[in-house]
């Protein structure tokens, strides 16, 4: 006998809500037809926040965005929204989005907002709840790394940079790597660029890569190179992913034909902050390096 499937969506037509409850461990949700829902998690994302008045919640849009420009490293790598309207950045890191209090989600709408805006801070909080629900947790025990692969598995935008199209063909790769914190951005008329065509300077990645991996603290006892040439880069992927000679061929074997890089492969020439991102990306994946809430601490 084959299980039933459970419904994961119930959508309820012509009917409104008449009353929010709050009991020890869920939030009772009762119609006007008299049906009753018991559930643990709430989203009102109604244009007068209609279900905050009838719990009694004071209707503070839980969802603090910050200009882009004024992100701290921990901050950036904790990002989980990242907005455009009127050629403003617009973000949000995890604790800013995490409901006041009671697993009651609010979502205001965004008055004067692009549709493209607003739909994807609705994804950003619905993933959140979703995500609660799912893991049958609270917010503080989200796993950030987790949380984020579901919005770019989705789709969504995450790194706040101008320069760079979501149509390149390697922008997972380049958001994974941003929210790592290895290559830093560049600023420019408050506004943020990666400028993948820049050189790596090593003093740029250096600490990063040991903490994240600390096999490389052996790689800098004997390379101190101020800038990282293709073979240099290899040299230290080989360290961080414990890898043997076998990568410098099928680095080269891969560079037109899977990675389509423009330049040539030549191990002498330094190697490009893109070139760079997308191969610590594909031969090292230090963006699932386990990282704390807020973006910091490193969970070993």
């Amino acid at each position: 006998m084959q299980p039933a499937k459970k419904e994961l969506l119930t959508v309820i037509h012509q009917q409104d809500i008449e009353k929010v409850s709050e009991s020890s461990k869920s939030w009772e949700i009762k119609l006007t037809n008299k049906q009753s829902f018991q559930v643990k998690y709430v989203l009102d994302a109604s244009k007068e926040s209609k279900l905050c008045r009838m719990a009694n919640v004071k209707a503070d849009d839980n969802v603090k965005v910050l200009r882009s420009t004024v992100l701290s490293l921990p901050q950036s790598r904790a990002l989980i929204f990242v907005g455009e309207d009127q050629g403003e950045i617009e973000v949000a890191y995890l604790h800013e989005v995490v409901p006041a209090e009671n697993n009651l989600f609010v979502l205001k709408a965004k008055e004067g907002y692009n549709l493209p805006y607003r739909v994807a801070l609705g994804q950003t909080v619905g993933a959140v709840v979703s995500y609660c629900a799912f893991f049958k947790t609270s917010t503080d025990k989200i796993d950030l790394r987790v949380l984020q692969n579901e919005l770019l598995m989705y789709r969504s935008r995450l790194l706040p940079c101008v320069d760079i199209s979501v149509e390149d063909k390697h922008y997972s790769s380049l958001q994974r790597i941003f929210l790592t914190g290895i290559l830093p951005l560049n600023q420019k008329e408050g506004k943020l660029y990666f400028n993948g065509q820049d050189s790596v300077k090593l003093a740029d990645v250096k600490e990063e890569l040991k903490r994240l991996f600390s096999r490389t603290q052996l790689w800098f006892v004997d390379h101190n190179p101020e800038y990282l040439t293709l073979k240099s880069t290899i040299s230290l992927l080989k360290f961080a992913a414990f890898r043997g000679d076998e990568l410098d061929k099928e680095i080269e074997q891969k560079w037109k034909k899977e990675f389509g890089f423009e330049q040539d492969y030549n191990p002498e020439r330094l190697i490009s902050k893109y070139e760079f991102a997308v191969l610590w990306d594909k031969y090292a994946s230090p963006f699932w390096v386990k990282r704390s809430q807020n973006g910091d601490a490193i969970i070993r």
